[in-house]
């Protein structure tokens, strides 16, 4: 059968596999009656088979008018509407989007399961949906397609379920159940990070975690996202500790029903060679007086360019790099590691880090091995202290812009680097530890306005 397509809430339930038990109310609480009709038809015929056209545009209260002298019943669900008759086995459901009506699901109980028939003159069968029990028809007469399927219910009861559309819906026939595939898992020492997507749905998705080093996951936190339904989902879980194993379980939320993986696990790598972690940030001891990070702010791996900054601001990242973009141009601060109004280290990385002084940078370049190097495809140097650890810095360049509006030099490049140190020169400048093209990495002072990387530093 050629797929018809259909996003709306009643056949997802049915082509998702999804019950109306599970995504609501029970959804049959009565014995014996007669069967309700739906809006738009005639009171004095309660046959399903003979259905007239449903009137589409009905509102809520239109609905509600229609369906006088049954019970309506209370859910949580919004732009929903639900009725029985106390002494019937049928129950009867209302979609509504942006107002009118947008399907209807008449439930039916009957003796077994696999009965499941539908018979109404005008109305072309489809075949049945891939994977399920659902038969689809329509009627281009009735302007309506009907879903037909058996379900039954937590006490053992079986119930004919037909789900009516209009034929301006759109229909996805589920290729599988409701699933999530993770593509990668990638796991450093201090962040796991997965990629995936969630299969046989039709809607967007929520994609929650709960994640936490006990199997139980008593001690879980959780990460959420949202993802398009055509798309996949990336999740980084940030903070961890090194060569820890975290339990974790994700659960795609499908127009009010849950899809839940099983509890699996993966463990982060132990750190770097001489490395630590610090507020769930690496550092490496390179034999000097602070410790190094081993990746820039705002940055995953060692070979990432991170954030630019300009001097004095602990937030602050623009296109645009010039003298009245930046707060603390022609400002006397004085030094400011370590204050987080200024220092973007020890703000967005909390109290144990900052940026470095000048005498810190000073005490790299005198005491440290400083070789050209490449990380990832990335140019850079490599510094290794006089304890035989060591770093990368990559050439993550810098932004400036003249008065003109000229940018000197464009990100992309990759031959320059500029470092920010927490030390003032004078209202204007600061110190910087920095290369350009075929040059030495030097502590110099320069423009505050510059955009350049930060690496942190921990006692």
């Amino acid at each position: 059968m050629k797929a018809i397509k259909y996003v709306y809430q009643t056949v997802i339930i049915i082509a998702l596999g999804c019950s109306v038990a599970a995504c609501g109310d029970d959804p049959v609480s009565d014995d014996n009656g007669t069967t309700p009709n739906t809006p738009g038809t005639s009171t004095d015929d309660p046959a399903l088979a003979d259905l007239p056209i449903i009137d589409w545009s009905l509102t809520k209260d239109g609905v509600k008018t229609a369906m006088k002298g049954y019970t309506e019943v209370t859910t949580s669900k919004t732009n929903y509407l639900e009725y029985y008759i106390s002494s019937s086995k049928t129950r009867v459901g209302y979609s509504f989007i942006s107002g009118s009506l947008a399907s209807a699901v008449i439930m039916t109980g009957q003796a077994q399961a696999g009965a499941a028939t539908f018979s109404r003159t005008g109305y072309v069968e489809q075949g049945t949906l891939r994977g399920t029990d659902t038969r689809v028809y329509y009627s281009t007469a009735d302007n309506a397609i009907v879903c037909a399927y058996d379900y039954t219910a937590t006490d053992g009861k079986v119930y004919f379920v037909q789900g009516y559309t209009p034929l301006t819906s759109n229909i996805y026939e589920a290729d599988e159940t409701i699933g999530i595939e993770f593509s990668n898992v990638v796991a450093t020492s201090s962040t796991i990070e997965f990629t995936g997507k969630v299969t046989g749905v039709t809607t967007k998705v929520d994609v929650k975690f709960v994640y936490g080093k006990d199997t139980s996951l008593s001690d879980a936190k959780t990460q959420q996202t949202t993802t398009n339904y055509r798309g996949g989902f990336t999740i980084s879980l940030t903070g961890l500790d090194a060569k820890s194993t975290y339990y974790y379980q994700a659960t795609a939320t499908v127009s009010g029903c849950e899809y839940t993986t099983g509890i699996q696990s993966v463990t982060t790598e132990a750190t770097s060679s001489g490395a630590a972690t610090v507020n769930g940030h690496e550092c490496v001891d390179l034999g000097l007086s602070v410790r190094w990070a081993t990746v820039n702010l705002k940055a995953d791996q060692p070979q990432d360019t991170g954030w630019y900054f300009v001097w004095g601001m602990s937030t602050y990242r623009s296109s645009s790099y010039s003298p009245s973009d930046c707060g603390t141009y022609n400002m006397r601060i004085g030094d400011i590691q370590g204050n987080t109004s200024y220092d973007a280290a020890a703000r967005q990385w909390g109290s144990s880090w900052r940026l470095p002084t000048k005498e810190e940078w000073a005490e790299v370049v005198e005491k440290c091995q400083i070789t050209a190097d490449t990380e990832g495809n990335m140019p850079g140097y490599r510094i290794t202290g006089p304890n035989g650890n060591s770093i990368f810095l990559p050439s993550a360049d810098y932004y400036y812009t003249d008065s003109s509006g000229l940018v000197i030099s464009t990100p992309g490049k990759h031959n320059s680097g500029l470092y920010w140190s927490g030390t003032e020169v004078s209202k204007t400048n600061s110190y910087a530890f920095r290369w350009y093209v075929n040059s030495e990495p030097k502590v110099q002072g320069t423009a505050k306005f510059a955009g350049g990387s930060i690496r942190a530093v921990t006692p």
